[in-house]
């Protein structure tokens, strides 16, 4: 198992760098091999998916990398994806994922669509790709109780919006602790998540971490996506300044961010099983509401499926014991080696 394989080439340097007093690969056996070699599960306890009237469509276009047609505004659309996004960070979820393998999909620009009342609706979304000029790669309805299928169903419509909302009600205990006069959401994945957060008493910006004349405030407190490598801390000169910074998801644990910028007050996940927005919305404006043109400007976006995909996280705002069952759907998995 080489690191190579672990992270991409352009974070490798970086990791190790950061990894001067601690092992990689032993964060890697805590996190992530342990869910590599499980077996033996006895998967006709998964619950049955007859009454689901579903379907999940992988779609490519022989020019564009992602979707961008009429269907973002279909009611029968649940949810409309980059397929390449569930191959980026890697995590315990990368074994989750044995319907579409990562060396038969990566880098394909492959758009994933999951489909309501697909008895009905199928004739007409087929059409309008058809019309649109895009191709229909693979097809799979849930009501044919496919264990890969319906696995990868549950995980991409209940556990990760699940998983988002635990980490929500993390971030908005550490912004409401935080005295902070300004809250800036850091842009793009910062203005999806900003249809989460009523923050009454404090001033609300949306920041732009790549804008040369930024300035950093240490009475502002940064709310963002991902942590990644670092990239975005290291354009606040986070390793100078104090700040406090609140991050949805992280792909290395807390403690590595904090030997490597001691004078940051930090709110990262501290769960085995972490969430990675990546598989939600990457490189996806649609559902985060926000791009930049070509000119640099910002362009808004809305769509039914952003307004259900935010509908659905908000859902499980009172839901208790989040943790427990998503460890229990863990345990529903046969696990694939990558």
């Amino acid at each position: 198992m080489t690191l190579e394989y672990l992270v991409s080439n352009e974070l490798k340097e970086k990791i190790e760098k950061i990894d001067q007093k601690y092992n990689f690969f032993d964060y890697y056996n805590e996190y992530s091999k342990i869910f590599s070699n499980i077996i033996n599960v006895n998967l006709s306890e998964m619950e049955k998916a007859d009454s689901l009237n579903m379907g999940i469509l992988l779609i490519s276009h022989d020019k564009k990398i992602f979707y961008n047609g009429g269907l973002w505004q279909s009611e029968d659309v649940e949810y409309i994806g980059k397929l390449d996004c569930f191959y980026t960070a890697p995590a315990w979820d990368w074994w989750i994922n044995p319907l579409f393998e990562r060396k038969n999909h990566k880098k394909k620009n492959k758009t994933l669509m999951i489909v309501n009342n697909f008895d009905t609706a199928n004739f007409k979304i087929k059409k309008e790709l058809l019309n649109e000029k895009f191709k229909i790669e693979e097809e799979y309805n849930l009501s044919e109780n496919n264990s890969k299928v319906n696995l990868f169903y549950k995980y991409l419509t209940y556990i990760l919006p699940l998983t988002f909302s635990r980490e929500l009600k993390r971030m908005n205990n550490f912004i409401n602790r935080i005295d902070a006069e300004t809250v800036n959401f850091v842009l793009r994945g910062g203005f999806f998540l900003r249809e989460f957060f009523d923050i009454p008493n404090k001033k609300i910006e949306f920041l732009n971490p790549k804008n040369k004349s930024l300035k950093i405030n240490n009475n502002h407190l940064y709310v963002d996506d991902c942590i990644g490598s670092g990239k975005t801390l290291s354009l606040f000169s986070a390793s100078k300044e104090n700040i406090n910074y609140c991050c949805l998801n992280s792909t290395l644990p807390c403690k590595i961010y904090e030997e490597y910028f001691p004078n940051v007050t930090f709110s990262l996940p501290n769960q085995l099983l972490n969430f990675y927005s990546c598989r939600l919305f990457e490189d996806n404006p649609y559902l985060i509401g926000v791009d930049y043109n070509k000119k640099g400007q910002l362009v808004y976006y809305n769509n039914p499926i952003r307004d259900k995909l935010i509908k659905k996280i908000k859902s499980f705002n009172n839901k208790r014991n989040i943790t427990k069952e998503i460890n229990k759907f863990v345990k529903e998995i046969k696990f694939y080696n990558v």
